[in-house]
């Protein structure tokens, strides 16, 4: 096709979900609700292995099948149960998938962790505070995670809902919600390698979208291996195109923070997978595993704004371009 048809072409294509009813799916009340919902005292901060982890990914699956995606092959319900040998403990856990199935078996991934690091207890015991510093008053030692990552599960959600809502995709869409990462990218590391790499467009990773930070002035930004700008581009021009805003995704600001390699894409990555993660806060968020990671604390407003801006910068991938 001449590059004039191919840029009307996406233009349309673009048009479609920028007007459709479908965007109105992705709201703050909708993102508040799944957020307080994980990142309640009862879910007891989601470590893997946990009671509370596992109601969590009960509610995942649950909220999955609301959504309308498709089980996958071989799991039980939407989950695919995994043992991870942490220490001398043996955790039974499990990742929640779902699907969309597309025109063709080229396959774009959705994912985020919805694991976090649980009590006082058991974040002191897996080394997993930022400082040893407890409530000097005693009054909580629940490690709730709001933004880490309750609120990559809620756009994970969001992002579900949109899609099930639309035209059926040209690429098959797998929406994954990973345990373990707290402990190592375990959950991810399980799913990565059961892919054929040549089948698997991109995935796209997203992590902490909550809060912003002053350096990227609140806007999202792309972490990605040195030089990688591939998409990055591909959001910013097709979210452009949508919206006409310019330059809304950025690059990586945090390159010393090795971002890239501490999120579920990195699992991806080493298999030679095109994976990325979007994140809005900053690494050194005051917020970052400490118990004053709540709901409250998050910015709805900002947050919706970043997931609306993913589900209209995707759509040209999982309709065929890219």
């Amino acid at each position: 096709m001449h590059i004039r048809g191919v840029l009307i072409a996406l233009v349309s294509v673009i048009a479609v979900f920028a007007e459709g009813q479908s965007l109105n799916l992705i709201t703050k009340e909708n993102l508040t609700f799944w957020v307080q919902a994980l990142s309640h005292d009862s879910m007891q901060g989601r470590f893997t292995g946990t009671v509370g982890n596992d109601k969590a990914a009960k509610f995942i699956a649950d909220e999955f099948r609301l959504a309308g995606l498709k089980k996958v092959a071989g799991n039980s319900g939407y989950r695919d149960s995994i043992t991870i040998v942490n220490g001398y403990d043996k955790l039974q856990t499990s990742n929640v998938v779902g699907a969309i199935a597309g025109e063709t078996d080229q396959v774009i991934i959705f994912c985020a962790h919805y694991d976090h690091i649980g009590t006082i207890t058991t974040a002191s015991q897996n080394n997993l505070l930022q400082d040893n510093t407890p409530d000097p008053f005693n009054l909580d030692s629940i490690y709730n995670g709001a933004n880490d990552n309750a609120s990559g599960i809620a756009a994970l959600l969001a992002l579900a809902s949109y899609y099930a809502d639309t035209a059926k995709p040209s690429r098959t869409l797998l929406f994954a919600a990973f345990s373990g990462e707290e402990l190592g990218l375990r959950g991810a590391y399980k799913i990565a390698y059961m892919f054929d790499k040549q089948k698997v467009v991109q995935v796209i990773n997203l992590e902490m979208l909550g809060r912003g930070n002053a350096k990227t002035k609140q806007r999202p930004y792309i972490t990605a291996q040195p030089g990688d700008r591939r998409l990055l581009k591909a959001l910013n021009k097709n979210y452009e195109m949508a919206v006409g805003e310019k330059d809304f995704f950025v690059s990586d600001p945090f390159y010393d923070e090795h971002l890239f390699s501490r999120s579920d894409n990195m699992a991806f990555a080493l298999h030679g997978i095109p994976a990325n993660s979007i994140m809005a806060a900053s690494p050194k968020d005051i917020y970052y595993h400490q118990l004053s990671d709540v709901w409250n604390t998050l910015d709805f407003d900002g947050m919706e704004k970043i997931v609306k801006a993913i589900a209209l910068a995707t759509a040209p991938i999982v309709f065929g371009n890219k």
